[in-house]
């Protein structure tokens, strides 16, 4: 949505923006909430996992470039190595928090919740209040 057309729904230029705006977040957070953006809607779960990702081992050893990239691969292999199954899908919450800090300055660790289909497609998502302290 432009800011014409938010200008045009608020009555007043300045508070009436600003809630135009807050419910177009609420709106993309129920959307991306529990991953039914990747999921589905005639697959059920059959297990649901909790992780913490020790990403840093996907760059320890080798030169200190393209580290975001090497760190989503390496979490794509260490759920399927978990969940034993080789399709896996990462949401792009999870995508977006890996690369929030550029290419070569991913996290050093994230905690992930990761749900197995009956499909046999493990979903990956971002665990809430799991990742403020990443250190």
């Amino acid at each position: 949505m432009s800011e014409e057309e938010r200008m045009d729904k608020a009555e007043e230029p300045g508070e009436a923006v600003e809630e135009v705006v807050e419910a177009e977040a609420k709106e993309l957070e129920e959307s991306v909430e529990l991953g039914r953006d990747i999921i589905p809607e005639d697959v059920t779960i059959r297990l649901e996992r909790v992780y913490i990702v020790p990403l840093w081992r996907s760059w320890v050893r080798k030169r200190g470039i393209r580290r975001a990239k090497k760190a989503v691969n390496y979490l794509r292999r260490f759920v399927s190595r978990h969940m034993k199954t080789p399709d896996v899908k990462i949401s792009e919450e999870v995508n977006r928090y890996i690369w929030r800090n550029g290419i070569r300055n991913p996290p050093r660790r994230i905690k992930v919740r990761v749900l197995l289909g009956d499909d046999q497609v493990a979903y990956v998502f971002l665990e809430k209040g799991g990742n403020e302290v990443d250190a």
